[in-house]
């Protein structure tokens, strides 16, 4: 979701901003999802010709926590419990552990979880909104 706010470029820009636009509340940015932004504005392969430096992500960033209605959320108390709850395969597909953490930060913070990813679906405790 982050990364579709960010980039004109992205398939999703526009989806993200519509969905923005009508979202009740406020948007939760927490490290996990800072991470993958971070991580993702700096890859070539991502990003292509409109790779950012460093500076440039970070200026993105603090650019988007400081609109209205983007917050930061801490890791809740109990959030490892619930993140190993969520661990249910014996061989996890690429990706599985940090959308398994994603779920349980937004159940023990009785959130939503907002998405491009129908994978989220699976957890069933998880409030999602797939867009």
């Amino acid at each position: 979701m982050w990364l579709a706010l960010s980039v004109p470029a992205h398939v999703h820009y526009a989806a993200a901003w519509a969905w923005l636009g009508t979202a009740p509340g406020s948007l939760g940015l927490c490290r996990v999802t800072q991470l993958a932004l971070l991580r993702h504005l700096t890859n070539r392969t991502i990003m292509q010709t409109g790779v950012l430096t460093v500076a440039e992500a970070w200026d993105g960033l603090d650019s988007l926590r400081g609109r209205a209605g983007v917050i930061w959320l801490e890791e809740p108390s109990g959030v490892e419990r619930l993140w190993r709850s969520q661990m249910t395969a014996n061989t996890p597909a690429p990706g599985a552990w940090t959308d398994a953490y994603l779920a349980a930060f937004a159940i023990a913070h009785n959130v939503r979880l907002v998405s491009f990813d129908r994978g989220f679906a699976r957890f069933p405790d998880l409030r999602v909104e797939i867009l």
